[in-house]
């Protein structure tokens, strides 16, 4: 069955000129075109490929034409003064505002909305005989500084003020800036399960990229091992299916074979995970790995983990906008961002003065006040060429 066409009476010269004049106007323009295009006989499944408007809009805005004319297709504009309130009665809208409901006033809910709170003052307390809320009580409470702001979960004044957390804090930062001799400190954490599948990610393209959601997932890869040497700014990665302590024995054993028998400490700052705190790999690794030391990181404390902040650089560079096959590329991919992070970096600030000025090396080692630096070595080697 076919739709009968909408109709539109004839259009006066007046009208067709008012019509062409209200084009430009951002509130009413659309609804001039409608009626202008009807008038050159478009149907109006053409319209709405032309306006991009649906069919109920379009054949509404024609019938106002047909019942109003022009000034049915028009907005109009309602002159509204606001209310002038004192400063008294600004202050007990504020008081409520801040009051809870249900303990203050013993209603059924325990947040004020604009609506509600404008109703409450006009039905209940009998403050205003009219109020908006969309403007003026909202206007009332910027005034003041009240704002609809979402509660932040904290840690209790009881727990923040823990003189055993700031010392683990302290500890970790004197660790890092401050690392002892013939030591180095690492930074070791997870990342995963990297399924192997197409990621998506941020790029360069002339249109925007689409990934499925549902994909099928060819295998699940997982960076247990992962640490950050921060004296040498080195990465040590290892691939596991599985996440369990026994494999987190067997990458710090391999971590441990890294480094001679000169480093007399191994550092390694770790989250709370329970595979790190499990009874068998403390015993194991104090039976294997006597120079490992753990340093738990305290609680919510993030931020203090610098292997984070490589694992964003693993996700954008390595992960993101990929198509893995299976595990085996997953790994392969993961293992090559970590050759290229290590050839690029780690080149110790020694090596550097070494090369370059060695006989301000020579002095300096000779004083025995040079330790291991944590600086990076590419900024100063730039400073030392600009310098030279």
């Amino acid at each position: 069955m076919v739709m009968r066409d909408t109709f539109l009476r004839m259009l006066t010269i007046d009208e067709k000129n008012c019509l062409h004049l209200m084009l430009e106007d951002t509130e009413s323009g659309y609804r001039a075109k409608i009626i202008l295009l009807k008038d050159e006989r478009c149907t109006v499944p053409q319209i709405r490929k032309i306006t991009n408007h649906h069919d109920h809009n379009i054949r509404k805005w024609i019938h106002r034409f047909n019942e109003k004319g022009i000034d049915g297709i028009t907005s109009k504009k309602y002159n509204h003064k606001p209310h002038k309130f004192d400063n008294n009665l600004q202050e007990k809208i504020v008081d409520i505002a801040l009051s809870t409901p249900r303990d203050d006033f013993d209603l059924g809910f325990s947040t004020w909305s604009l609506r509600v709170l404008a109703g409450f003052l006009m039905n209940d307390l009998k403050l205003v005989d009219k109020i908006s809320h969309s403007a003026e009580i909202r206007n009332i409470l910027l005034k003041n500084n009240i704002k609809w702001r979402k509660s932040k979960t904290v840690l209790s004044n009881k727990r923040s003020n823990d003189s055993g957390i700031r010392f683990e804090k302290k500890y970790i930062e004197q660790l890092r800036y401050n690392t002892p001799s013939y030591s180095v400190l690492l930074y070791v954490d997870e990342k995963g399960p990297i399924a192997a599948k197409t990621h998506g990610g941020t790029s360069w393209s002339s249109t925007q990229v689409k990934v499925e959601q549902a994909q099928k997932i060819n295998g699940l890869l997982n960076v247990f091992g992962g640490a950050y040497d921060h004296t040498n700014d080195k990465m040590h990665v290892q691939c596991y299916r599985n996440k369990t302590g026994k494999q987190f024995v067997d990458f710090l054993k391999r971590v441990d074979k890294r480094y001679d028998k000169n480093v007399q400490n191994i550092f390694v700052v770790l989250d709370n995970l329970s595979v790190h705190k499990s009874k068998m790999v403390q015993k194991e690794i104090f039976k294997r790995c006597p120079r490992i030391k753990f340093v738990f990181l305290p609680v919510r404390s993030p931020e203090l983990n610098l292997i984070e902040t490589r694992w964003s650089w693993l996700q954008r560079q390595a992960i993101n906008n990929s198509t893995f096959k299976d595990e085996q590329e997953t790994g392969q991919a993961v293992s090559k961002w970590k050759n290229i992070f290590n050839k690029n970096h780690g080149k110790a600030i020694t090596n550097i003065l070494q090369e370059m000025y060695p006989c301000v090396y020579t002095a300096v080692k000779r004083l025995g006040q040079w330790s291991i630096e944590k600086t990076r070595a590419a900024p100063l080697k730039k400073e030392l060429i600009t310098a030279k």
